[in-house]
């Protein structure tokens, strides 16, 4: 499952001054797949889908063997659209977790974006996770290459094993 959260603009402190986390802002297992959507448990109108703006670009996502039960399997050109969750930017706090199970050692494959299309637009902003060479990259980007941040793992994802990712800015 994949759950992306956006803080406030002010933090919510109780009687005993705890910062409460933020209610996720979307919630997909992403272990379904009916007509080209998977849902979304926070907003049942908002779920993510397969739609492209460009759908002669589109492979193929099919439900297979997931972690836990079932999961989305991508061909390296597939993806889904998390409508609604779009407009990200440097100066948004988010958060995302999910399992992943690279089958095969990709030069780039992106993972997760909120700029459109291609990654590597010199216009492009917004947030990215990619898997570069075989490492996940994590970017916060305004305009790339020369205003943005990245971390790189030191080490290659492991391929056909379940890894649990977690990102937050």
């Amino acid at each position: 499952a994949v759950e992306l959260a956006r803080a406030t603009a002010e933090p919510r402190i109780v009687a005993n001054t705890q910062i409460m986390p933020p209610a996720p802002a979307a919630m997909y297992s992403f272990d379904t797949l009916a007509d080209g959507k998977t849902p979304n448990s926070i907003d049942a109108s908002q779920p993510a889908t397969t739609d492209r703006t460009r759908p002669e670009q589109l492979g193929q996502v099919a439900i297979g063997e997931g972690k836990v039960a079932s999961a989305m399997h991508f061909d390296g050109d597939g993806g889904l659209s998390l409508v609604g969750l779009q407009g990200f930017t440097r100066f948004d706090p988010v958060s995302f977790a999910f399992w992943i199970k690279p089958g095969e050692r990709n030069e780039r494959a992106t993972i997760l974006q909120s700029n459109g299309f291609y990654t590597n637009d010199a216009d492009g902003s917004g947030i990215e996770l990619l898997i570069d060479k075989g490492r996940l990259r994590w970017s916060i980007i305004h305009l790339w290459p020369g205003s943005a941040a990245s971390i790189e793992m030191r080490d290659e994802l492991p391929l056909n094993i379940w890894t649990h990712i977690v990102a937050t800015y």
